[in-house]
């Protein structure tokens, strides 16, 4: 797989390209804000869609009453976590409750069976997860928590960010989507194939979310949404349309993520 390029890119340039698409018909009012909105929601879909936006993070286990430990607002996706060097198995809430009762008063220093470091952890919440077995005062760890972190929102016409090269344009045709939903109707419908492009690129970025069966579904939900917005007879909201249109991809997703 050929390496990607990418470019640095801010909020002022994104501006003027989004612009650019129109065709000098403008789908919103004169508010730099609308701008400025769709297009940090374009960018949140797709950094939760393509975990482009990834980093570590170090988090020290404290002696508690139970073993749930709460992530910084910074990384909302866990995907691996790593204690002493070592790796954990993932698991889920259900699993360890079927397999193991009682586990979530079970610590380091109970002996037997149970391990003297933490070796099992599970999705638990947003910003949540459990460890199996819990630490210690006598034997307190510290976690390294790998996932997707929060994307970047873009505010000032000189705030920036890097993106693959290629993505750019997807990333604009969503946004330009997401101005058009609040219309509905036909100027709406003209917008879903720039939409379909941007899904079917994220896919492309992420060959895990689209072999997901969550993944399809939210893509059936999608197509279900777009009609019953064209059978409207009132405008919708920005409010609504950023509803809908996260409700219908990243929210499905990281609840699977959640669940699995």
């Amino acid at each position: 797989m050929s390496s990607a390029t990418y470019a640095t890119v801010d909020l002022a340039d994104l501006t003027e390209r989004l612009l650019a698409r129109s065709d000098s018909v403008k789908f919103w009012t004169n508010q730099p804000q609308n701008l400025t909105d769709a297009i940090n929601e374009a960018l949140q879909v797709y950094g939760t869609l393509t975990g482009f936006w990834r980093g570590e993070i170090p988090q020290p286990l404290q002696p508690s009453s139970d073993p749930y430990v709460p992530l910084p607002a910074s990384l909302f996706w866990p995907v691996t976590v790593t204690c002493l060097g070592r790796t954990l198995k993932r698991s889920s809430l259900l699993a360890l409750d079927a397999v193991r009762r009682g586990w979530e008063g079970e610590t380091v220093d109970d002996g037997g069976d149970i391990p003297t470091r933490p070796m099992i952890w599970a999705p638990a919440g947003l910003y949540l997860i459990a460890v199996w077995p819990q630490v210690t005062a006598t034997n307190a760890y510290g976690l390294l928590v790998n996932g997707v972190q929060q994307t970047p929102q873009l505010v000032n016409p000189g705030d920036y960010i890097q993106l693959p090269d290629a993505d750019i344009s997807n990333i604009l045709d969503e946004a330009l989507h997401v101005l058009t939903l609040g219309l509905g109707g036909d100027t709406f419908a003209l917008t879903t194939p720039l939409h379909q492009g941007f899904m079917a690129a994220a896919a492309r970025g992420n060959e895990r979310l689209a072999s997901l069966q969550v993944f399809r579904q939210a893509i059936a939900a999608d197509r279900g949404r777009q009609e019953r917005v064209l059978d409207r007879d009132l405008p919708l909201t920005r409010d609504d349309a950023v509803a809908l249109n996260r409700a219908a991809m990243a929210a499905k997703i990281a609840r699977q993520n959640v669940e699995s």
